[in-house]
């Protein structure tokens, strides 16, 4: 039984790729780690049979794009790297095997494990530690969709709704006796919760069983989510960007896993070998693939590799592994909205460089342009920060500095 539904379910998704059109990406290669545990190194080990190698069992990127990498066994440690991959620092600690890895905005770990999390301070003192597996919950939370704030920890269960844990501590069998159902979830959430000095877009509120924070929906689970912004489309009437995947039909599909968001509140949801991107008012504006046979958790081919990873600038990363070496893979952001000129005139720059070669006739202010690609650094520009963009006005093409453009819908 459970065989057919796998090739039920891979059937179903090979229909989606072959009937619409995807964008096949290159992968580059941005940093290898040898098999060791130095500081830029990772440890792989075989699995017991031999077959294939078991490496790091994730990574995470902070607000800020630096990596962090628990190599797990037998260094027991996070490492982590500044937004080059220079080594900066390491955290000894026993991390578990988790399965996911956050960082939160005061540098917090968050380790997700199969039917629990454990939020850890950067000294590894445990802030605090849910473990659903003895419980009677077991069967029924899940873990990936779940919502984590500063002061209630709010569990989505099988069938949608929530259950919360206000205030949790380290004992992580406490918590479980302080766990508050759906109903009781709304009423403290709405009339309890000690939010005094957060402002009103940093609120977090509940309504029909639905979790904001200020007017912004907080879920991880897809069809709440598509269900909730497409009828905010059409309640708002919000424009759909051109360039955009009108193809793609996803509207049936509550399968799609969540990876994260993006600086522009652009979100990332993965499928058999496919990442969707949706913009903040839930169109689609990319539909790219990778290659789902290199990165296998249980390959033939003696490779194992982390599941995408999302940079805080729309990169996505994979951490592949053989029993030799690791390396940090990356599919370069292609999807950009429309922008406009915002000098009264310029012109762009045959290369990323603010001393490059001028190309083209200027551009006025308002002109609008297509985004093409952008380059890896940012630059400080007067009182600006920003990167280089490489854009196209008609039959013009070239590079401008961020700060000189803004993006539209």
């Amino acid at each position: 039984m459970k065989k057919t539904v796998v090739f039920l379910f891979i059937t179903f998704i090979t229909s989606l790729l072959i009937s619409n059109e995807i964008n096949n990406y290159p992968l580059e290669v941005m940093k290898v780690f040898p098999n060791g545990s130095e500081r830029n190194e990772l440890t792989v080990k075989g699995h017991n049979d031999i077959s294939y190698p078991i490496g790091p069992p994730c990574f995470s990127f902070d607000e800020k794009g630096y990596l962090y990498i628990i190599d797990y066994i037998p260094n027991e440690r996070i490492i982590i790297y500044d937004e080059k991959f220079k080594f900066i620092n390491e955290t000894k600690g026993d991390f578990y095997t988790s399965e996911k890895l956050e960082i939160d905005r005061q540098g917090n770990y968050i380790c997700y494990f199969t039917k629990g999390f454990i939020k850890f301070k950067s000294n590894v003192n445990i802030i605090f530690s849910i473990d659903f597996n003895n419980s009677s919950y077991v069967l029924k939370v899940d873990i990936k969709k779940s919502i984590i704030t500063d002061n209630i920890v709010l569990i989505q269960l099988n069938d949608k709704s929530y259950i919360s844990i206000p205030d949790p501590t380290s004992d992580y069998k406490e918590n479980l006796k302080k766990v508050l159902n759906q109903e009781e979830t709304i009423e403290y959430v709405n009339k309890k919760l000690k939010q005094k000095g957060i402002s009103k877009n940093e609120r977090i509120s509940m309504k029909d069983g639905l979790i904001f924070k200020g007017d912004k929906l907080l879920t991880r689970d897809f069809k709440t989510y598509y269900k909730y912004m497409t009828e905010k489309q059409n309640r708002e009437g919000l424009q759909r960007p051109k360039k955009t995947n009108t193809n793609l039909d996803v509207s049936n599909y509550s399968g799609l896993g969540y990876l994260g968001e993006d600086n522009d509140e652009n979100t990332y949801w993965k499928d058999y070998g496919a990442i969707i991107v949706f913009n903040k008012n839930c169109y689609i504006i990319d539909y790219m693939g990778f290659d789902n046979t290199m990165f296998d958790y249980d390959p033939e081919n003696g490779m194992g590799c982390v599941f995408p990873v999302i940079h805080p600038n729309g990169d996505v990363y994979f951490l592949g592994y053989d029993f030799t070496e690791s390396k940090l893979y990356r599919i370069k952001r292609r999807w950009f909205s429309p922008a406009v000129i915002t000098e009264k005139e310029i012109k762009l720059k045959d290369i990323p460089s603010l001393s490059a070669k001028e190309t083209g006739e200027p551009l006025e202010e308002k002109t609008e342009v297509e985004v093409i690609e952008r380059n890896d650094d940012k630059i400080k520009v007067t009182d600006k920060e920003n990167y280089w963009y490489k854009v196209k006005a008609g039959t013009i093409e070239g590079w401008i500095f961020g700060g000189y453009i803004e993006f539209v819908e």
